[in-house]
């Protein structure tokens, strides 16, 4: 204490010194963490232009502009896909329920008449599956997706007809979210929408066939054969002694043995496949 008293001067020298430095000291642990922090900046910029740099193409304005006109035309071409694709489906058309019940009367009576004229037996309850709107008419929200697959049952039921098929054994559709047995939502919220039918007819081999192709090729709505299931109506071979008779007479005759002339029983499972609006996004 007497020393600081005897040298005030250099005291004070040595206090501002000491307090100089620690300030100088602060300013250089800032400036180190600033430095240190624009280092690590700099080291992430360098090595994202590196990676720039490296990309084929270069992120520059020219392959930009290619990048988006490539991606237009594959949007485009999309469209149009979209667009092909609603050719071939039945719209989904506003119905109110109890219009339902007149188109559908119409086109059962209309299949019926049809069936008669070209020697095709039907089932004993035949109503194309909706059964159950005969008396009742459907929900609101269901009328217009039952009217559409309504088309689509009745265009299968028409290649059969149109190929006099022996007979129509069974029809069976499974009822779609709209109507209350499937889960809210549905099949609607997909892209693609699947509506499933069984049916179940009998003809000869060659009228089999050109069912097939007529179902394979159709242009008013995108069909899909998921199953088929095919028995001969003789499940039995020939006895040795229908084979020796067959045998003994002449070509013509043992050619059509060969070849048989029994029917097919054929179930088949069949898809109608919707797709999603291209007005959807």
């Amino acid at each position: 204490m007497n020393w600081i008293k005897e040298n005030k001067f250099l005291a004070a020298f040595l206090g501002a010194t000491i307090i100089v430095a620690a300030g100088l000291g602060y300013y250089i642990t800032i400036a180190l963490g600033n430095y240190s922090q624009a280092n690590d900046d700099y080291n992430v910029q360098a090595t994202e232009l590196q990676r720039l740099h490296a990309l084929v193409p270069y992120p520059d304005e020219e392959n930009l502009k290619k990048q988006r006109e490539s991606k237009d035309a594959y949007a485009a071409d999309i469209l149009n896909l979209r667009k092909d694709l609603e050719a071939v489906q039945f719209p989904l058309v506003p119905v109110r329920p109890e219009e339902f019940q007149d188109i559908l009367k119409k086109t059962v009576d209309a299949s019926v008449q049809r069936a008669g004229e070209v020697g095709t037996k039907l089932p004993a309850k035949y109503y194309l599956g909706f059964d159950v709107y005969q008396a009742t008419p459907p929900k609101g929200e269901a009328a217009a997706p039952l009217a559409r697959e309504l088309k689509g049952v009745d265009l299968v039921i028409n290649i059969l007809l149109n190929n006099k098929v022996d007979a129509i054994v069974d029809l069976k559709r499974p009822s779609i979210p709209e109507e209350g047995n499937g889960k809210p939502g549905g099949n609607q919220q997909k892209l693609v929408n699947k509506t499933p039918i069984e049916v179940s007819f009998i003809a000869d081999p060659n009228r089999f066939k050109r069912v097939l192709n007529d179902l394979a090729a159709c242009q008013k709505q995108f069909l899909v054969i998921r199953s088929l299931t095919i028995k001969n109506e003789k499940q039995e071979g020939p006895k040795r002694a229908e084979t020796a008779v067959a045998a003994g007479g002449d070509a013509q005759q043992r050619l059509s043995f060969i070849v048989g002339t029994e029917k097919l029983m054929v179930t088949a499972k069949i898809e109608m496949v919707d797709f999603a609006s291209s007005a959807t996004k």
